[in-house]
């Protein structure tokens, strides 16, 4: 007896589906995991700087700066010269979020004045005589330039 042509297709849809080829499953060998990520300013503060070295604005002044130590959600920053104390200041929300990155949660930067050791020609001891400081601050230019940059008069000079 010979299958008419319902009785082909009943038999073909009782037949399992063809099996598709097997995939190949490639597995990784087991390796270590990653070593953790340091915590030591020195290794965070080169996270930082990477981080940042694409911003033009942020870049230089982070190479001035010494993160000297994480406390908590704190990184004390130290800065060389009022100047570059100022600029840390006025870019403190970049240096915070690269900081936030860095650390994978949120920091708040602290600045600082790096301080100089005794006998050291920039040491505070070298600051003017009162005289002639006080009559420097008297001079609007000076004081605004004292204001902007947190800075200090450490010299006067006399032109004449």
């Amino acid at each position: 007896m010979t299958a008419g042509p319902t009785e082909s297709r009943t038999a073909a849809n009782t037949q399992p589906p063809p099996h598709p080829a097997q995939a190949e499953v490639h597995t990784r060998p087991a390796t270590p995991a990653d070593p953790p990520t340091s915590n030591r300013p020195a290794d965070v503060w080169e996270r930082v700087r990477a981080l940042l070295a694409a911003n033009p604005s942020v870049a230089p002044v982070i190479e001035l700066l010494t993160l000297e130590k994480i406390e908590g959600n704190v990184a004390v920053v130290c800065a060389p010269t009022a100047g570059a104390l100022g600029a840390a200041r006025t870019r403190r929300g970049a240096i915070e979020d690269g900081l936030s990155k860095a650390l994978a949660r949120n920091m708040r930067l602290e600045l600082k004045a790096a301080e100089t050791p005794a006998g050291d020609p920039r040491a505070p001891e070298a600051v003017v005589d009162t005289a002639a400081r006080a009559q420097a601050m008297s001079n609007p230019l000076v004081r605004r330039a004292v204001e902007l940059f947190d800075a200090r008069v450490v010299d006067v000079q006399d032109d004449t």
